[in-house]
């Protein structure tokens, strides 16, 4: 038979892999939307949310995948930030 894995170099065994960046369908799989971070806001700090959003907004929103899709939060820089209302 013949096994999927390969430790062999990218040149030889990579051949099996999908370029799914820019597709659409994927492009909040690994970010944040903006509902997401909306409900991220209001656990954390439900008084000051508008205006927490807004410096979001300004500062982590701007990630897409493709030109077509809506721009998403970074997910890491998210929780960094969000995680210092926290202290």
């Amino acid at each position: 038979g013949v096994c999927s894995i390969s430790l062999v170099a990218m040149t030889s065994g990579f051949n099996t892999a999908t370029r799914i960046t820019t597709d659409e369908m994927f492009n909040s799989m690994t970010a944040l939307t903006h509902n997401e971070v909306k409900d991220l806001i209001h656990k954390v700090d439900s008084k000051n949310a508008d205006k927490i959003y807004n410096e979001m907004l300004a500062n982590y929103d701007g990630y897409k995948f493709n030109a077509e899709c809506v721009t998403v939060f970074n997910p890491t820089l998210t929780m960094y930030y969000l995680n210092m209302f926290l202290n």
